[in-house]
């Protein structure tokens, strides 16, 4: 247990120099390899829990946001879903879902989420993410389905590759939402040692991957939850 604690600690400490001390060994990163071919990452990224099955996890949701990380995904990457509960009506959520432009409002370490164009339910959206020595940055695109509430995304170019699928449910006569946001996602490495960590440790980058996703979907939730007090 020892031995495998200082591995787990020596690998984030590698991680960090290549974040934060990589400077010297920096130089112009690499694009993610694509996680799927559109068809594929639709696929991975299909809608979440059914309406039955969002009844019977309120009662954990209640406690606190629940996160999974399926066995299954092409390349070394795995589908990942965070579910969360949020004390505001769909319709409220879904607002503030969809207003891309805010995301740098409620978000940390987003410096810039910028509506590049808005085509009917088709948006395209620019990200810049804070971060040591060089921000993080990359466009996405939004294929809306207002009926439904459900957001099938896909990445268009940067140092982000992926796709990602949102669903709004309805609980508790309306006056309640449960969303649901799932997928999966490659970083591309910023050197050779934040490389070889991502090859030699698959699991950190789906940590990062899972921490990025409940962050988005707490601040979703503070936001709307705030309009009701």
């Amino acid at each position: 247990m020892a031995g495998t604690r200082k591995k787990k600690i020596a690998l984030a400490a590698a991680a960090v120099l290549a974040v934060a001390g990589g400077a010297f060994l920096w130089s112009r990163p690499p694009v993610p390899e694509p996680v799927q071919t559109p068809a594929e990452a639709e696929k991975a990224v299909e809608p979440g829990p059914e309406a039955g099955e969002i009844e019977a996890l309120l009662p954990f949701l209640e406690k606190g946001i629940l996160s999974r990380v399926e066995e299954s995904g092409s390349q070394g990457a795995r589908p990942i879903e965070v579910i969360g509960l949020v004390r505001a009506t769909p319709d409220r959520v879904w607002e503030i879902l969809t207003d891309y432009g805010s995301y740098r409002e409620f978000t940390p370490k987003v410096v810039e989420s910028e509506v590049l164009e808005r085509d009917g339910t088709k948006v395209r959206v620019r990200y810049r993410i804070e971060a040591p020595i060089r921000n993080i940055q990359y466009t996405l695109l939004y294929a809306e389905d207002p009926e439904k509430r459900t957001i099938l995304v896909r990445s268009l170019d940067g140092d982000v590759s992926g796709a990602f699928h949102w669903t709004v449910h309805s609980v508790r006569e309306a006056t309640q939402a449960v969303i649901s946001y799932r997928g999966v996602a490659k970083v591309a490495p910023t050197s050779w040692i934040m490389r070889w960590v991502l090859e030699n440790e698959p699991e950190i980058e789906e940590m990062v991957n899972l921490s990025s996703m409940t962050i988005l979907i707490r601040g979703i939730r503070d936001r709307a939850e705030a309009d009701q007090r």
